[in-house]
Protein backbone atom coordinates (compact mmCIF):
# COMPACT_ATOMS: atom_id res chain seq x y z
CA UNK A 1 0.00 0.00 0.00
CA UNK A 2 1.51 3.20 -0.86
CA UNK A 3 1.62 6.34 1.55
CA UNK A 4 -1.23 8.28 -0.62
CA UNK A 5 -3.70 5.22 -0.16
CA UNK A 6 -2.66 4.64 3.54
CA UNK A 7 -3.66 8.64 3.64
CA UNK A 8 -6.57 8.14 2.18
CA UNK A 9 -7.61 5.29 4.37
CA UNK A 10 -7.01 7.59 7.14
CA UNK A 11 -9.25 10.76 5.89
CA UNK A 12 -12.10 7.65 5.21
CA UNK A 13 -12.08 6.23 8.59
CA UNK A 14 -11.98 10.06 9.88
CA UNK A 15 -14.81 11.32 7.93
CA UNK A 16 -17.06 7.95 7.37
CA UNK A 17 -16.47 7.03 3.97
CA UNK A 18 -17.16 3.75 2.44
CA UNK A 19 -14.57 4.49 -0.59
CA UNK A 20 -11.02 5.95 0.48
CA UNK A 21 -10.48 6.31 -3.62
CA UNK A 22 -13.12 8.47 -3.87
CA UNK A 23 -11.06 11.24 -2.06
CA UNK A 24 -9.48 13.82 -4.44
CA UNK A 25 -6.29 15.62 -4.04
CA UNK A 26 -8.37 19.30 -3.97
CA UNK A 27 -11.14 17.61 -1.19
CA UNK A 28 -10.82 20.28 1.63
CA UNK A 29 -10.81 18.55 4.90
CA UNK A 30 -13.62 20.67 6.39
CA UNK A 31 -15.86 21.85 3.30
CA UNK A 32 -15.87 18.97 1.65
CA UNK A 33 -15.16 16.02 4.07
CA UNK A 34 -16.75 17.42 7.50
CA UNK A 35 -13.25 17.16 9.27
CA UNK A 36 -14.02 20.19 12.53
CA UNK A 37 -11.28 21.43 14.90
CA UNK A 38 -11.86 17.98 16.70
CA UNK A 39 -10.91 16.00 14.20
CA UNK A 40 -7.85 17.38 13.33
CA UNK A 41 -5.74 16.68 16.40
CA UNK A 42 -7.20 12.83 15.60
CA UNK A 43 -5.76 12.78 11.81
CA UNK A 44 -2.28 14.17 13.40
CA UNK A 45 -2.22 11.28 15.91
CA UNK A 46 -3.11 8.80 13.41
CA UNK A 47 -0.63 10.35 10.61
CA UNK A 48 2.35 9.83 13.29
CA UNK A 49 1.58 7.03 14.45
CA UNK A 50 1.40 5.63 11.04
CA UNK A 51 4.14 7.35 9.68
CA UNK A 52 6.42 8.29 12.65
CA UNK A 53 7.26 11.30 12.86
CA UNK A 54 5.64 14.00 14.62
CA UNK A 55 3.08 17.03 13.25
CA UNK A 56 3.73 20.20 15.11
CA UNK A 57 -0.06 22.51 15.80
CA UNK A 58 1.26 25.00 13.35
CA UNK A 59 1.68 22.21 10.62
CA UNK A 60 -1.80 20.83 11.52
CA UNK A 61 -3.67 24.24 11.01
CA UNK A 62 -1.50 24.66 7.31
CA UNK A 63 -3.62 21.33 6.42
CA UNK A 64 -6.54 22.64 4.59
CA UNK A 65 -6.81 19.67 1.57
CA UNK A 66 -6.00 16.12 1.31
CA UNK A 67 -3.27 17.26 -0.86
CA UNK A 68 -1.96 19.16 1.67
CA UNK A 69 -1.64 15.94 4.07
CA UNK A 70 -0.57 13.86 0.95
CA UNK A 71 2.44 16.80 1.02
CA UNK A 72 3.30 16.43 4.47
CA UNK A 73 3.94 12.88 4.41
CA UNK A 74 6.00 13.43 1.52
CA UNK A 75 8.26 15.81 2.98
CA UNK A 76 8.65 13.55 6.35
CA UNK A 77 9.20 10.65 4.90
CA UNK A 78 11.70 11.79 2.52
CA UNK A 79 13.80 13.10 5.58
Amino acid sequence: MTNREKVREILADLCARELPEALTPTDRLADDLGLDSMDMPELAMELETEFHFAISMAEEKRLVTVQDVFDLVERERAV
